[in-house]
């Protein structure tokens, strides 16, 4: 996992994903956990968002 002096704390968010509406089923009910290097960075370009059909102000 690194050299002794290297800072290897990740950033851990969790999320629920529930569906109240019943779009994706019955009872959907799961977790997210995305980890984040901070010591790791990386550039998203906009046109890797543009799958979503978001509009330059919701990116």
């Amino acid at each position: 996992m690194g050299g002794y002096h290297e800072n290897n704390d990740l950033v851990i968010e969790l999320s629920r994903l529930l569906d109240d509406e019943g779009d994706v089923g019955n009872g959907f009910e799961r977790g997210l956990a995305i980890l984040i290097d901070p010591n790791r960075p990386f550039q998203l370009g906009l046109d890797a968002l543009s799958v979503y059909s978001l509009t330059a102000s919701e990116s």
